[in-house]
């Protein structure tokens, strides 16, 4: 199946030009500017052609963290409700070449929060579509609207894996080819006043060992400190929670709870380790002091003395991040100081220090971001607090 269809942005075609285009569907806009948005009227004229209408949302190639998916899906959803489509699917664009693909991930968490993963989808290249489909954060099925065939996209996948792809090359100047390769209702075309709201996304049924409830694994997570609601449904929450604690636990992070997985979550935490008193140095020579928020933390305790870059994190390089984040400097790296770094990188702020958590103060401090805070990320934390360039 193929059906042919068209996005432009300021420019308005008439019904007549779409009509003479072939064009059966057109993908318009929320977000950005409002000189190219979808309008009310718009929408009415097309529906009484009988042209159908994808919602997406495009703003400045966008993407970010999940405050900034939690907003733009509100803006999205709101403007596209305003335009008669409430409850419509929505794609929403990453309109560059992310080759990291669990980069969104707290993104799309945020989109999901507002809208729900079966009203999610993604405008984007293929590597990104195919991991947020299999990590549940856009909806299930034949999804995803690919980008240009011949652009960063690469031509990487076949049809059959998608829903809708912008072609090359276009009708003209100001009008964009687009192909569905599905029927209007998994495409996500709608008429005005003809909005099926989609049904929930099921149960990614991740739960493999026998007698065990998704209730049970949500209250053994949180005796490891994943703070979830134990609400009984595999949302991808509870996905991302297993996954961290597999990823922690030295197990294969594929977010099943199978028996090695259950059996780790079955034990209880082990108290942490007292951190050791930091051997005695000679005192340095003294040194002007930056006037950065680490070394006023520093002034205040009478002592400019760098922090030792040796990937450990004990007690004063605790102290020094601590300030930075603005809580208490005890020297104590609970919950509390997670969440204010976690707001601080604009992660979402669960007070569990997960893989993307840690990837994105990885990226943050130009260290690799493998998701592990190991010595080496350690060592360009205390590097940075040391010349005041951790915020």
């Amino acid at each position: 199946m193929s059906i042919t269809g068209a996005d432009y942005s300021y420019a308005r075609p008439s019904v007549g030009t779409l009509n003479s285009l072939g064009v059966k569907f057109v993908s318009r806009y929320a977000g950005g500017d409002s000189g190219k948005q979808l309008t009310l009227s718009e929408a009415q004229q097309l529906t009484a052609a009988g042209i159908y209408i994808v919602c997406n949302f495009e703003s400045s190639g966008r993407g970010g963290n999940y405050s900034q998916g939690v907003a733009d899906a509100r803006e999205a959803d709101a403007h596209f409700a305003s335009c008669g489509l409430s409850n419509a699917i929505i794609y929403f664009s990453i309109d560059f070449d992310e080759t990291n693909p669990s980069a969104m991930d707290g993104y799309f968490q945020g989109i999901n929060s507002v809208i729900g993963a079966a009203r999610t989808d993604c405008y984007g290249n293929t590597a990104l579509i195919r991991h947020l489909r299999a990590v549940g954060l856009i909806r299930a099925g034949q999804t995803g609207w690919r980008t240009m065939s011949t652009g960063w996209t690469g031509g990487a996948g076949s049809t059959s894996e998608f829903a809708i792809e912008q072609i090359w090359p276009p009708f003209n100047s100001s009008i964009d080819k687009d192909i569905a390769y599905v029927d209007f209702a998994q495409a996500g075309a709608y008429l005005v006043g003809n909005v099926k709201p989609p049904a929930p996304l099921p149960p990614s049924n991740t739960i493999q060992v026998s007698g065990v409830t998704v209730s049970q694994v949500q209250t053994r997570l949180n005796v490891w400190g994943a703070h979830l609601i134990v609400d009984g449904v595999e949302g991808p929450t509870t996905l991302q929670a297993i996954k961290d604690f597999q990823g922690s636990h030295g197990l294969v992070v594929d977010g099943i709870v199978g028996p090695m997985t259950w059996g780790a979550l079955s034990l209880n935490p082990a108290p942490p380790a007292p951190v050791p008193a930091p051997a005695p140095s000679p005192a340095p020579a003294p040194v002007p002091a930056p006037n950065t928020d680490t070394y006023q933390y520093r002034a205040s305790h009478n002592s400019y003395t760098p922090l030792t870059v040796d990937g450990q994190f004990g007690l004063h390089s605790i102290q020094a991040l601590q300030w930075v984040i603005g809580v208490t400097p005890d020297g104590s790296f609970g919950s509390g100081s997670a969440k204010a770094l976690q707001a601080l990188l604009g992660v979402f702020p669960d007070g569990i220090i997960g893989q993307i958590t840690v990837r994105t103060m990885q990226s943050k401090l130009g260290a690799t971001p493998d998701g592990v805070w190991g010595p080496n990320t350690t060592k360009a934390l205390q590097d940075h607090l040391n010349r005041g360039t951790f915020y």
